[in-house]
């Protein structure tokens, strides 16, 4: 696993920093963080020709600063189950999400609308890869994720906990005269199949996103932005209410 590129690698050390070896280029200044990351650990930093950068990136466009780190660390799903349920928070599960730029793209989303985290199924999913990273922003090492290998066991037991249960699916009711309960768990579907039949079934509601006629329909991280961003402010009218 590596990460390029200077705001990805600051956003590691902000909430990560588990970084094995740092390759940064010559003629590149380190400041802020990274500078303080260096000074404090200078024996795994390794000053290479921008042209290894590129290498070590298997990236043409990489420049400067490439980390190599272990493997992506997944959080316990029901850690993310209880916080949510503390902080009255959304959660979100992804049904087989296969695009990392889609992933990447819903993660940076459920920064800016501070979900609690995001669960993601283990077989026939896209995992964290360093597209991903990329498209997050780095966000990828703040959002906490988790696997599971179950996602009818998780639904249920999501159920059980407390969770409120909505799934963004054709021929639902209209997002804009929906609200949402929370604690909530917000799910979508991979870019094809959409969410499940069986997840459907056991889902509280199921919302659509009202548009064109023209269109067929969103790409699903642009859906998941906008439901994230309706669940988000209710919350805040929500605060400002009490």
């Amino acid at each position: 696993m590596f990460v390029y590129g200077k705001n990805q690698v600051e956003e590691l050390l902000r909430y990560n920093g588990k970084i094995k070896t740092l390759y940064i280029a010559h003629t590149f200044v380190p400041k802020g963080i990274i500078k303080e990351f260096i000074e404090k650990n200078p024996k795994i930093v390794k000053k290479v020709e921008q042209k290894e950068i590129v290498k070590i990136a298997q990236n043409r466009k990489a420049r400067d600063i490439v980390a190599i780190l272990s493997e992506f660390e997944y959080e316990n799903p029901y850690d993310l189950v209880d916080k949510a349920i503390k902080e009255h928070g959304i959660l979100l599960y992804l049904d087989h999400i296969e695009d990392p730029v889609n992933l990447g793209a819903i993660i940076r989303s459920a920064a800016a609308f501070e979900a609690k985290g995001i669960i993601i199924p283990k077989n026939r999913a896209c995992r964290i890869t360093p597209t991903v990273i990329r498209v997050s922003e780095g966000f990828a090492f703040k959002i906490p994720l988790a696997m599971i290998t179950n996602p009818m066991n998780f639904i249920k037991e999501a159920k059980k906990h407390g969770l409120f249960v909505a799934s963004l699916e054709r021929g639902g009711h209209p997002l804009n005269k929906t609200s949402f309960p929370k604690p909530l768990l917000l799910v979508a579907g991979s870019e094809g199949k959409g969410v499940s039949r069986k997840i459907l079934e056991h889902s509280d509601i199921i919302i659509s996103i009202e548009q064109s006629k023209d269109v067929n329909s969103l790409n699903v991280h642009v859906a998941v932005s906008i439901a994230l961003w309706k669940a988000f402010t209710e919350n805040q009218e929500s605060s400002q209410r009490k």
